[in-house]
C-alpha cells in the first residue's frame, strides 16, 4: 500500500445522519468557540485538514511508504519520527491551539489511514491528573509518541517469552518521567509493552502508530489482533529477574490501573 496524500470529501466519509448533524454544529459551533469544529469532526471521526495539510503528514508518510518498502526497519523509523519531533515546534507545524483539542477528551483522533490489514493514525492522547493509561503489549505495531504538555510518567518493558496464553515474561527497561518534546517509543522486539500516566497535573501526548506493517512479530502473525493487549505486571517477579505478566480484560485492567498515578504501583517483588 503506498499512502496518497490527498483530502477525502467529507460526504464520502461520514453517514447522511451525520452530517447533518454535523452541519447543524458546525453553525453552531462557530459562533461558540474556535475549538468548536476540530472537535466535533473528531467525535465524527472525519479528518482534520489542518493535519492533513501539515508538514508533519508529509513526513509521516514518507516514513511509512519506506517502512512498507522495507528501506527502513521499524526501529529507525521511531528513532526518525522521534527526532523529527524535537526539530519542530508540532503545535504551530499543525495549527495553532491543536494541543488544546485534547483537554478533557482521552482521545482525539487527527488522521486515520487504512488499507489491506495495515492502518496508521495519528492521535492526541490526554490524561487526567493523577491517572494512567493500564500497561499493555502491542501486537504487529510501531509508535513513537512525544508529549506536548504537562509531564508524563512511562514505564516499559520488553517481552521476553510467552510461558502460556495467559502469561508473558517480560523486563521493565525504563521507568522516567518525560517533559515536553521528550519521546517515547514502541517496535515488535524494543519496549513493546508499556504504560504511561499523569501525577499532579495533566498530560497531553501526540501518538503516531501504525498496525500491521512489520512481517516478523513475537506472537504468530495470525494468532492475535492487531493492537494492544492489557498486561498486569505487578504481581511476580522471577528469580533471574523477569517478571511474570498476565494478560487481563480491558474492564479489570482499567477497573485496576486508570484512577491512580502510576507512581503508586510498585514493580513485581
Amino acid at each position: 500500500m503506498t499512502e496518497q496524500v490527498h483530502h477525502v470529501p467529507a460526504m464520502d466519509r461520514v453517514k447522511r445522519r451525520d452530517f447533518i448533524l454535523l452541519s447543524a454544529a458546525i453553525g453552531i459551533g462557530v459562533a461558540a468557540s474556535p475549538f468548536a469544529v476540530p472537535r466535533l469532526l473528531q467525535l465524527l471521526n472525519i479528518d482534520n485538514d489542518a493535519t492533513a495539510e501539515s508538514a508533519l503528514y508529509r513526513k509521516v508518510v514518507e516514513l511509512i511508504n519506506r517502512l512498507e518498502a522495507k528501506q527502513i526497519t521499524a526501529e529507525h523509523f521511531s528513532e526518525e519520527l522521534g527526532k523529527y519531533y524535537q526539530e519542530i515546534d508540532i503545535n504551530r507545524d499543525i495549527y495553532e491551539g491543536m494541543i488544546d483539542l485534547a483537554d478533557g477528551r482521552p482521545r482525539v483522533k487527527l488522521i486515520t489511514r487504512s488499507g489491506a490489514d495495515k492502518l496508521w493514525r495519528l492521535q492526541l492522547w490526554w490524561v487526567a491528573p493523577n491517572s494512567c493509561q493500564p500497561p499493555h503489549a502491542h501486537h504487529n505495531l510501531v509508535s513513537t509518541q512525544v508529549v506536548l504538555k504537562g509531564k508524563a510518567h512511562v514505564r516499559q518493558y520488553e517481552r521476553i517469552r510467552r510461558i502460556d496464553d495467559r502469561t508473558l515474561a517480560v523486563r521493565q527497561t525504563s521507568d522516567r518521567i518525560l517533559a515536553p518534546y521528550e519521546y517515547f517509543k514502541t517496535t515488535e522486539y524494543t519496549d513493546n509493552a508499556h504504560w504511561f500516566g499523569a501525577d499532579g497535573e495533566p498530560a497531553t501526548i501526540l501518538n503516531l502508530n501504525a498496525k500491521g506493517y512489520l512481517g516478523d512479530t513475537f506472537e504468530p502473525a495470525d494468532g492475535r489482533k492487531l493492537g494492544r493487549y492489557y498486561i498486569d505486571p505487578t504481581l511476580e517477579r522471577r528469580p533471574d529477574g523477569s517478571i511474570l505478566a498476565r494478560e487481563t480484560d480491558k474492564e479489570t485492567a482499567w477497573d485496576k490501573f486508570s484512577n491512580r498515578p502510576l507512581r503508586d504501583f510498585e514493580t513485581a517483588s
